[in-house]
């Protein structure tokens, strides 16, 4: 641990959270251990899929307009589902978080955090220096 390196403590905030990922100003934790950001690789892996609603729309009418003509008016919005799963490596350790999403906005958020949790990283490499 260089000097740039504070030990972590109970009183360090966490800037950014991801499931049971956190970090702070210097330090990754998770429930596999906690590393200073500048030793961790972060993999991220976009597991969601989105199914157009008209799919839906499509196979309503196919299969049940004569049965509930209703139905041939409902208009189903696209489906997102699946979810992201974030990587944390260091010295040797793992740790994989999957945080489910449902809509766009919910995956563009985790995607965002995990952007800014990659910025934090490379922070700390450059400082690491």
């Amino acid at each position: 641990m260089s000097s740039s390196e504070p030990a972590p403590t109970a009183r360090s905030p966490y800037l950014l959270s991801l499931g049971n990922i956190h970090t702070t100003e210097y330090w990754a934790v998770t429930p596999a251990g906690s590393w200073p950001l500048a030793r961790v690789t972060v993999v991220v892996r976009d597991r969601s899929a989105t199914t157009p609603g008209r799919v839906f729309r499509a196979l309503l009418d196919i299969i049940w307009t004569s049965v509930f003509s209703v139905l041939a008016s409902v208009d189903v919005d696209p489906r997102k589902r699946g979810y992201i799963a974030i990587t944390v490596r260091a010295d040797g350790h793992s740790y994989l978080e999957q945080i489910p999403v449902v809509t766009e906005p919910e995956r563009a958020e985790v995607l965002n955090r995990v952007a800014y949790l990659q910025h934090l990283i490379g922070n700390a490499r450059i400082s690491a220096r």
